[in-house]
């Protein structure tokens, strides 16, 4: 049987917080420097805009988080946890978003860059798929 996934975020759910985060952050950028709170001169002030847009429209592209799981681990950044070593495959919330979180003989917890449940109507199905092949795996 093949391994469900990759797993990775869309570039909507990496995009769509920066984007909210845009507008204030700019605004208080522009509000601070005209006021002079801030050193940065109102010369300055394109460049720090134009910053902050390539940052929004880059990132999303940039990411490359996935989630891979084989027979005998689950891969994700630089870790590769085998699934004898998992105790338990948990979804967690944190502000609202859920996400896979791995608890590790040793006592760590891992938290999968993806999926999470934010902007994502599949989530609950993707949860479920690695919770399932870990059970089948675990051995």
């Amino acid at each position: 049987m093949n391994p469900p996934g990759p797993y990775r975020l869309s570039r909507r759910q990496v995009r769509r917080p920066l984007v909210l985060a845009y507008a204030p952050s700019v605004t208080l950028l522009l509000v601070m420097t005209l006021s002079g709170a801030w050193v940065f001169s109102a010369r300055e002030l394109p460049f720090m805009v134009l910053g902050t847009t390539a940052a929004v429209l880059l990132v999303p592209f940039l990411n490359d988080d996935q989630v891979r799981l084989t027979e005998f681990n689950v891969r994700f950044r630089r870790h590769k946890v085998r699934w004898s070593e998992i105790t338990l495959v948990e979804v967690r919330s944190l502000l609202g978003v859920r996400q896979v979180v791995l608890h590790t003989v040793s006592g760590k917890r891992r938290t999968l860059p993806a999926p999470h449940s934010f902007a994502d109507p599949e989530f609950d199905r993707k949860a479920r798929e690695i919770t399932d092949w870990w059970e089948r795996h675990r051995g």
